[in-house]
Formats: C-alpha cells, sequence, structure tokens
C-alpha cells in the first residue's frame, strides 16, 4: 500500500468533507526523538487532532502513550483508507469524534459510532 495514496485520499476528502487536513506532519516527542505520521486530521479524535499512520509504520504502544500525553490520539490505516470514499471517510470521522468549534462543525457530522 502507497502512503502517497492515504495521503491523497485525505487531502480529496478534507476538501469534499470540508475538514483541516496537514499531510505528512512531525511530531517531536519529548525524549527528543520524532515521528513522521501521514498528516494530522484537524478537529477529530481529540482537541489536538488525530494523527494518521500507515499500517507498516513502526509506533509502540509507548509512542501512543506519549502522543496521548501530548493531547493527539493516533490511527494506524490500511488500504480501505488508500482511496476516498464519501461514506467511508464520513463514518470514520464520526466514530473518531469531532472536538473542534462548533462553529465549524461540518454538516454531515452525527458523531454516530460505528
Amino acid at each position: 500500500m502507497s502512503d502517497t495514496k492515504i495521503v491523497s485520499a485525505f487531502l480529496e476528502s478534507s476538501k469534499a468533507l470540508g475538514f483541516a487536513f496537514v499531510p505528512a506532519l512531525t511530531i517531536q516527542l519529548e525524549d527528543g526523538r520524532t515521528l513522521r505520521s501521514l498528516g494530522l486530521v484537524r478537529d477529530f479524535g481529540s482537541k489536538q487532532g488525530m494523527l494518521i499512520f500507515s499500517d507498516d509504520a513502526e509506533l509502540s504502544e509507548e509512542d501512543r502513550s506519549t502522543l496521548l500525553m501530548m493531547g493527539y490520539v493516533s490511527s494506524i490505516l490500511s488500504e480501505p483508507y488508500d482511496q476516498y470514499d464519501e461514506s467511508y471517510f464520513k463514518a470514520t470521522l464520526n466514530d473518531w469524534q469531532f472536538f473542534g468549534d462548533t462553529k465549524s462543525c461540518p454538516s454531515w457530522y452525527t458523531g454516530e459510532p460505528w
């Protein structure tokens, strides 16, 4: 699976569904190491957002815990996310929950978990 395809699908999704996506975000951890994510989905998953990683990322439970202490949640994504499918992306974002300003909440958002 191509990381580029996932990033492209999220860029397309962000435009179509009206949310902010920052591709290829690198996060510096407290111990000085850096983690390179495929991107950050702003306002979903937590107040800081949802960091997305490919299924071949070497993200340990310790790394995930550190990210959580920094205010980020993370998701490991695989094949279904390598192409944009409106209903699938809406369901995913609804499951992740919206944490942004209510004024910027997308009109399609229901908050219904999977």
